[in-house]
């Protein structure tokens, strides 16, 4: 099934800026953050700089404190190199560290993203790289997940893995429904850190909401307080 595999993915590729490299810290963050990589090119770069230029920079990326935790295994690298287990650098799980290891050092790893995990698990087994595959097993395995393995409407048709595939086609198990992102705490954090990355006043939020975004910034180390003065960092 490797070569299946392989040979669908040489055939129908994207062009991918992550996949033209084989610098670690530029696959860490490229997929997302082409702006961040042109401000600090380094992880040493990164790690130098102030905190609150970080995580201004980083609004509308996301969880905020991933920032900070990029930061903190950018001070690890910039002091120690990159470690031999990844999972040692500070926000780095599993998932990243196979994919910084397949993709960046060439290891023959497996990064189970949602995509993969997909794939797999319709198929009904687990693929592994031969030795040697794993950068491109892993680039393969990822877009067969997100160009024909679909979550919706995927298409067997064109699947290079449909003749071995285990899938009946029944419908996977249904999600719970979603709360509206506008009612969670996390949307008021990250109102906050916008506000505050722009010098503009804060959300105009309820008391309650407000008071509790602030108190979860203020110990996760985004923002500081001082009396009713709030900042980044």
């Amino acid at each position: 099934m490797n070569d299946a595999l392989l040979d669908w993915y040489a055939a129908n590729r994207r062009d991918l800026p992550w996949r033209r490299t084989t610098d670690p810290y530029a696959i860490l963050v490229s997929e997302v953050m082409q702006a961040w990589l042109d401000r600090w090119s380094t992880a040493a770069s990164l790690a130098r700089a102030p905190v609150a230029d970080v995580l201004s920079e980083w609004v509308g990326l996301g969880y905020n404190r991933r920032a900070l935790r990029l930061r903190e295994a950018c001070e690890v690298v910039a002091k120690h190199g990159w470690p031999d287990d990844l999972t040692e650098l500070p926000g780095v799980g599993p998932y990243t560290a196979a994919a910084l290891g397949a993709f960046a050092f060439g290891r023959d790893t497996v990064a189970l993203d949602t995509n993969v995990r997909r794939v797999f698990r319709r198929l009904g087994c687990e693929l592994s790289p031969r030795a040697g595959e794993g950068p491109l097993f892993n680039q393969a395995a990822i877009e067969l997940g997100a160009l024909v393995c679909r979550a919706r409407a995927p298409r067997c048709d064109a699947c290079p893995l449909e003749p071995e595939c285990a899938w009946d086609g029944d419908p996977e198990v249904q999600r719970r429904p979603a709360v509206r992102f506008e009612d969670t705490d996390r949307w008021v954090r990250g109102r906050v850190v916008a506000a505050l990355a722009a010098g503009d006043a804060l959300p105009a939020v309820e008391a309650e909401r407000l008071e509790r975004a602030l108190q979860g910034l203020v110990r996760d180390g985004l923002v500081q307080r001082d009396g009713k003065s709030v900042r980044l960092g």
